[in-house]
């Protein structure tokens, strides 16, 4: 209670803006409240003219206390909204993305939020672009037409370099179009998207992977296409990359491809098939594991794996573990 006093003692002092020292002992003990979780209602009120400070980090600061009281502080409102306007077109691209994302989360904010998001969205900075994302998820859903105004822009956004701006977009047009199936994916999107497979991070990889298994390729060409696009994938050391690959796979190895499901195991790591096969009862049968997924896709979608040359190398505890975890899939 102290320390809050001491805080708004200082934020009521006239010249806290004009004052370097002060605004800077200011800014520490806020961060210090609100990393301690000990931050109150009351202090947000005399914290937003800090908004109108020169400092970007004093601005961020005070951005991020506000979203996490805008909710249960309507009063405050007023006077953050036309302070957080101010700072959506600050020079510094760090301040434009703090008052989206804090703009984007205060309600009954519709008519004012609309237009900065959209503009947002033609920043010419990526980190920018990548909150005005994130906000069309998390916006208030006041009307059906907040967000289709911007589903245009985010499949246009796709297509960019920042492959974190790529995955927000894929992520924000599935939450949008939940109700009509998630993000359409279709033939021009998956060639881009599979092209430059080698350049996106990890985790973005593998929501890309799952999100192509929702394309049906017109021709079995088009499908040996994708494939050999992503091949490199199933050598790769990481589990969760291969079973997100050896799902993709599984799904285009349809009809007269379904041979090539176990020559996409076999494409794998020797390591990695070991995991999969592994006699060892301390790894946990958990949906979050990654060996055990591995192992499940291998079991469900190629049940033919087992039987193959390239597996003799197996002791006869792993060859007994796929036959028993092969008769557990049959019906899956």
């Amino acid at each position: 209670m102290g320390d809050n006093q001491q805080l708004l003692n200082l934020l009521s002092l006239p010249n806290v803006l004009l004052d370097p020292s002060k605004q800077q002992q200011a800014v520490t003990q806020l961060c210090q409240l609100m990393n301690t979780d000990s931050d109150e209602p009351r202090i947000v009120q005399p914290s937003i003219k800090l908004l109108s400070s020169h400092q970007p980090l004093t601005r961020i600061v005070v951005m991020t206390l506000v979203q996490r009281h805008v909710g249960r502080n309507p009063d405050i409102m007023p006077q953050a909204t036309n302070a957080l306007l101010k700072c959506a077109v600050d020079p510094n691209p760090a301040v434009r993305r703090a008052a989206v994302s804090t703009l984007a989360r205060m309600p009954d904010s519709g008519d004012i939020t609309q237009p900065v998001i959209a503009a947002a969205l033609r920043d010419p900075h990526p980190s920018v672009q990548r909150a005005a994302a994130v906000a069309c998820r998390v916006f208030p859903r006041t009307s059906q037409s907040c967000h289709i105004d911007h589903i245009d822009e985010l499949y246009r956004l796709i297509r960019s370099d920042d492959a974190l701006l790529v995955h927000a977009c894929l992520m924000t047009l599935d939450v949008i179009l939940a109700a009509e199936g998630g993000v359409v994916i279709n033939r021009a999107m998956v060639r881009h998207l599979t092209s430059r497979s080698r350049s996106l991070p990890d985790a973005v990889l593998v929501d890309v992977l799952r999100l192509l298994c929702r394309y049906q390729p017109a021709s079995d060409e088009e499908r040996l296409a994708v494939m050999n696009r992503l091949d490199w994938v199933l050598a790769s050391p990481r589990p969760h990359l291969i079973e997100a690959a050896l799902e993709l796979f599984f799904h285009l190895c349809s009809g007269d491809l379904s041979h090539l499901r176990a020559d996409a195991v076999l494409h794998t790591t020797s390591v990695r098939r070991r995991d999969a096969l592994s006699s060892d009862d301390t790894i946990p049968l958990a949906s979050d594991c990654p060996v055990y997924c591995l192992r499940y896709h291998c079991c469900r979608c190629c049940l033919g794996f087992y039987c193959l040359p390239g597996l003799q190398g197996f002791s006869s505890i792993q060859r007994r573990r796929a036959r028993r975890y092969r008769g557990s899939c049959r019906g899956t």
